[in-house]
């Protein structure tokens, strides 16, 4: 990444030469897998809280692919959000509406009532 176009390695500044910047590029990426670990382990270490006790019965191959997983996954999530932002920035507030975060249908209220959650009724959206 540092060299020049063609075959000369260049120089840098700070970073000597591409070995370093490749060994530096790495040591992110291991810190930001640390950091995903750390996550996981609150998680873990968070289910004797959960309602009812409830217990992750997830298997070690799939918890191993979801823990790789999390860094392409983050980098796609801020790719898309890099692309809406343009968007908003280059035709405008109009294609902004929030729609997929949109609450319509999730509770059903009936006249008189508070709103809670009902199993009672099917929901007006997405059957179930």
């Amino acid at each position: 990444m540092l060299k020049a176009v063609g075959q000369v390695p260049v120089k840098g500044l700070v970073i000597p030469n591409e070995i370093i910047f490749n060994w530096i590029l790495l040591g992110f990426l291991g810190l930001q897998y640390l950091w995903f670990f750390f996550v996981c382990l609150i998680n873990k270490l968070a289910e004797p809280i959960f309602p009812k006790k409830i217990k992750d019965e997830t298997g070690i191959i799939r918890k191993i692919f979801h823990f790789l997983m999390m860094w392409p996954t983050i980098t796609a999530y801020c790719c898309v959000e890099v692309a809406a932002f343009l968007e908003v920035t280059i035709r405008g507030k109009s294609v902004c509406s929030h729609s997929a975060s949109k609450k319509d249908g999730l509770v059903v209220k009936k006249e008189g009532q508070s709103v809670h959650p009902t199993n009672d009724l099917k929901p007006d959206r997405f059957d179930v």
